[in-house]
């Protein structure tokens, strides 16, 4: 009975450390973040950017410290009444007070998600530019992809990642690289381009105003189309699933260049007849037949045509062989095989019968 009793005491302990350590973690965390916002962390910024509901943040911090602080103070409670035999009761009106605030909690957070969720119910497309190129078949044009400083210096392109940025007056800006290029045969005789920006909000007209506010640029400079590899919006709109969508319409017999980032942006899912794709790399491409023709690609030997060179060979192997056998009563004659490669000549095999 001793042991046992040690043992009890001993998990009373561990409760009433968890349970004081969670409320004062929570009280603190309540007190800075929640009321006085005294201090300001990095990732606050994010917080209010993806609070599209624009639900205080005292408030969504005082139903979290009730949902979580509750179960911990009763957690606190259990190691005291294992530790002390005598502990008086807190009564049956704190207790259910406390159950109360704790159920009441947890409706104001799933009513806090159901309007969040509520924020992306709608999705608006608007065509924010649309223009003919002066470009027609057996003409070039050359595509490139811009970086920022700030906005996006490494040319790295990732889906729903967004940058919050102080602008020049002060006021924050958003900035993505959801930015995503498709380029298709039309059969119009001049080249076009359209550029789509997309948002999402709690209503149509919402998300409609959103996708209105992105901000995107580009140049056309002759032959030469330069696009930002980035976004922006103002702070107060949000992270709302903003994207950047371009469509580039070429003529058959038109040549298209691009650089070694313009694959980098390409949407590869959801996108029929996409002719730009991931393995484009700073060369020329024909458009031809819904498909493109690399004109400057250095054809390679494959691995796999290598060893289909070798199967080949000792098939036929096999078979002048058989017919040896067939036709004489003779042994069959060894052949020698001699497969050279080399970059001239391609793949060749000789067979020398001894």
């Amino acid at each position: 009975m001793f042991f046992l009793k040690v043992i009890a005491k001993f998990i009373g302990i561990i409760l009433i450390i968890v349970g004081i350590s969670a409320l004062i973690g929570l009280i603190i965390a309540f007190f800075t973040v929640g009321v006085t916002n005294a201090v300001h962390f990095p990732g606050m910024d994010f917080i209010d950017a993806s609070n599209a509901a624009n639900i205080p943040i005292w408030l969504m911090s005082m139903l979290l410290f009730f949902v979580v602080g509750v179960p911990f103070f009763f957690v606190f409670y259990l190691g005291l009444k294992i530790l002390v035999n005598n502990l008086k009761s807190i009564g049956n009106i704190a207790k259910f007070t406390l159950l109360g605030l704790w159920i009441m909690s947890i409706i104001g957070l799933v009513i806090t998600g159901v309007k969040q969720a509520t924020e992306h119910a709608y999705d608006a497309t608007i065509v924010k530019v649309e223009k003919q190129i002066k470009v027609t078949s057996g003409d070039t044009l050359k595509l490139r992809m811009l970086s920022h400083d700030i906005y996006n210096q490494n040319f790295r392109r990732t889906y729903e990642s967004y940058k919050i940025s102080p602008s020049h007056n002060g006021e924050k800006i958003i900035s993505s690289t959801d930015v995503r290029l498709i380029i298709k045969q039309t059969s119009d005789s001049l080249a076009s381009i359209k550029i789509h920006s997309l948002a999402s909000g709690s209503s149509y007209d919402l998300a409609r105003e959103r996708a209105q506010n992105i901000n995107y640029n580009y140049e056309l400079n002759k032959n030469e189309l330069k696009m930002d590899s980035y976004f922006t919006t103002e702070g107060s709109n949000k992270f709302s699933e903003q994207q950047i969508e371009i469509y580039i319409y070429l003529p058959e017999g038109t040549v298209f260049q691009t650089d070694n980032y313009v694959s980098r942006f390409s949407k590869y899912y959801n996108a029929p007849d996409n002719l730009l794709t991931r393995e484009m790399e700073n060369h020329y491409y024909k458009v031809d037949m819904n498909d493109h023709e690399c004109l400057d690609c250095v054809e390679e030997i494959k691995e796999q045509d290598i060893e289909d060179v070798f199967e080949e060979a000792a098939e036929d192997i096999v078979e002048q062989e058989i017919g040896t056998l067939k036709n004489t009563e003779h042994e069959p004659k060894k052949s020698e095989v001699n497969i050279k490669i080399n970059d001239e000549d391609g793949v060749s095999i000789e067979v020398n019968d001894n």
